[in-house]
């Protein structure tokens, strides 16, 4: 299917009308639309050739499960990790012989555990709960409902299942304040009813992604609740989803997290989801390659639950510890700030050494004496000129690329440094399992060259130091 771009602005803004969002029909929403439609052909051509989600194997569907109620606890640094994660499901699940039943004893003696353990568990009833909810594509979803769904989250808390009682913030997000506690209910009532005015098709179609994005946004938009509106957005956006027969969205703390706070807060400056549905689309897209090969789904699920580590990862993690620190010294004494997101996962990094689709995942940002951000520098898999190259083809690794902002554009805010940029100095680089030295390489008159590993960080430093000029 073509989108074009256009019509599909028409079609959007037809999907949103009743809520704060709709995309602007000038030059720079066709611009932002265009980027969407392109994000939009790929997802509705891997879900042509998609199986029935009803027919999925056991293992993924358990898999999928898991990494979803980790990575929405992680987004918020709650929970244990993902090993823990999906044994508490597991077991815990197995030891009732139905949902319901599960979800009662969640709220009676689950909430007797540890804390960490009780938001595995709240988590995974109220998922059960709000899947119970949207099996039936006509049952309208209420406010009670949304309520029940936070209860099941928070478990024992004062306040849980009830609206806040005290004006709230959005944790990284400086520009909006929420809803007072004395118009919640009014603006739940209007947001219930136009979630509810939505065609509910029960098939799979691009408009699910814009629904799901415009139902997360507004929920954490008003901050109905004292705690758990993250949680509670994104179960609203699966529930979206699942009764439109699409995959569910799972958002990965590590590689989404920083992009998916700053569309949240750029929805609300300007009431543009165009942002976080390009998000959704690539968090889509990763979920549809898993239930495309099923046995790789799973052997990338077992490493991240530390059942098979891919060869030379542990090295390699030693060694990007190891550049953060030189990078760190460098610009700190330069006065300049290094934010550091920590290492992929075993499976992405898995995925970037077999040159599989990745999800951009952000290692560092890199921000200058005033405060202001210059660039980052990201992972992704390693370009197929440069496995062709003598000094680097033995070198099985994800590649890191330099990125520059670009407040001037409206679609991509980061802007990669490839070998035509021009810019003198090192713009991708590869670290080595083996060895402490790493192989980088700017421009395309530039060779490429190995590094001791603080030389490395002094031509990254020079290269975002001449950005800023």
């Amino acid at each position: 299917m073509h989108f074009e771009p256009r019509a599909m602005i028409i079609q959007i803004n037809s999907s949103l009308s009743g809520s704060p969002y709709s995309f602007p029909t000038d030059k720079i929403g066709l611009e932002k639309i265009t980027a969407v439609c392109n994000a939009m052909e790929k997802i509705n051509h891997n879900l042509e050739q998609l199986m029935f989600i009803e027919d999925l194997p056991s293992t993924l569907t358990k898999s999928l499960r898991a990494r979803e109620i980790y990575e929405s606890n992680a987004i918020e640094f709650l929970g244990a990790d993902l090993r823990i994660t999906d044994e508490v499901i597991e077991t815990r699940l197995e030891e009732h012989s139905s949902i319901p039943e599960f979800v009662e004893w969640a709220m009676t003696e689950g909430i007797k555990n540890d804390k960490h353990l009780f938001d595995i568990i709240g988590l995974t009833a109220a998922r059960e709960l709000s899947r119970q909810m949207s099996s039936n594509i006509d049952r309208p979803i209420t406010e009670a409902d949304i309520r029940a769904l936070h209860k099941q989250i928070m478990g024992n808390d004062p306040l849980a299942g009830k609206y806040k009682i005290f004006l709230n913030r959005i944790d990284g997000n400086n520009h909006h304040i929420p809803v007072s506690p004395a118009d919640t209910p009014a603006a739940m009532n209007e947001f219930t009813k136009w979630l509810n005015s939505l065609t509910r098709r029960g098939s799979r179609s691009w408009q699910s992604i814009v629904k799901a994005a415009a139902v997360h946004c507004w929920l954490t938009h008003i901050h109905p609740f004292s705690d758990g509106n993250g949680r509670i957005a994104r179960l609203l956006a699966n529930l979206i989803l699942a009764r439109e027969n699409m995959p569910p969205l799972i958002i990965k703390s590590d590689s989404h997290r920083t992009r998916y706070i700053e569309a949240l807060d750029f929805s609300d400056r300007g009431g543009d989801l165009s942002k976080l549905i390009r998000i959704f689309c690539k968090a889509e897209e990763r979920v549809i390659d898993e239930m495309h090969d099923p046995h790789l789904a799973q052997l990338m699920f077992e490493q991240d639950i530390g059942l098979s580590i891919p060869e030379g990862y542990k090295a390699w993690t030693s060694n990007v510890m190891e550049f953060t620190r030189i990078l760190k010294n460098i610009c700190n004494e330069n006065y300049w700030k290094v934010e550091f997101s920590g290492v992929p996962s075993p499976s992405e990094f898995n995925r970037m050494c077999k040159g599989l689709k990745a999800q951009k995942t952000e290692i560092f940002k890199i921000m200058n004496n005033d405060g202001i951000e210059l660039g980052i520098i990201y992972l992704g898999y390693r370009p197929e000129w440069i496995k062709k190259e003598r000094k680097a083809m033995d070198i099985n690794a994800p590649c890191f690329f330099l990125a520059f902002v670009d407040l001037k554009n409206p679609v991509n805010q980061y802007i990669k440094l490839d070998r035509n940029s021009g810019v003198k100095g090192v713009t991708m680089f590869l670290l080595d399992s083996n060895s402490r030295i790493a192989t980088g390489w700017g421009h395309t008159n530039a060779p490429i060259a190995k590094f001791q590993f603080q030389d490395l960080a002094n031509s990254i430093f020079e290269v975002f130091q001449c950005l800023q000029l």
